[in-house]
C-alpha cells in the first residue's frame, strides 16, 4: 500500500475526517485531499506527527511494512494474511463490512 491508502485506512479506522485531521495539523481540510488523492505529501515533520496521532510507526504509514510497528501501543502483531485482511476490510464501506462479518459468523 502506498501513503495515501494507508492514510484513508487509519482516518476511518480511527473515525477522523478531513476536516478534523486539518484542524489537528493546522491546515487546510483541501491540503489532506490533496494527500489522500496522491497530489501533494505532507513534509516529514507532518509525517512524524500523523504515525504519532494514528499510533503508527512511520514506516507502515508510508506503507513499508505490515503491522503498525509501534513499540507501545500493544496492538496486536498479525500474519501477512490477517494484515491483508484488516487492510482490505478497514477500506470497505460500512455495508459491506456488515455484510463481511456477517459472513465470518455464518462460518463459524
Amino acid at each position: 500500500m502506498n501513503f495515501s491508502k494507508v492514510l484513508k485506512m487509519l482516518m476511518r479506522e480511527k473515525g477522523v475526517s478531513q476536516a478534523t485531521l486539518a484542524n489537528v495539523f493546522n491546515t487546510t481540510q483541501q491540503t489532506i485531499s490533496r494527500w489522500l488523492n496522491q497530489i501533494n505529501e505532507p513534509d516529514i515533520k507532518t509525517i512524524v506527527g500523523l504515525a504519532e496521532y494514528f499510533d503508527c510507526s512511520v514506516d507502515f504509514l508510508l506503507g513499508r511494512e505490515n503491522d503498525y510497528g509501534v513499540l507501545n501501543s500493544g496492538k496486536p502483531k498479525f500474519n501477512d494474511k490477517q494484515t491483508e485482511l484488516l487492510s482490505s476490510f478497514n477500506l470497505l464501506p460500512d455495508d459491506e463490512q456488515n455484510k463481511v462479518l456477517g459472513y465470518i459468523k455464518a462460518l463459524r
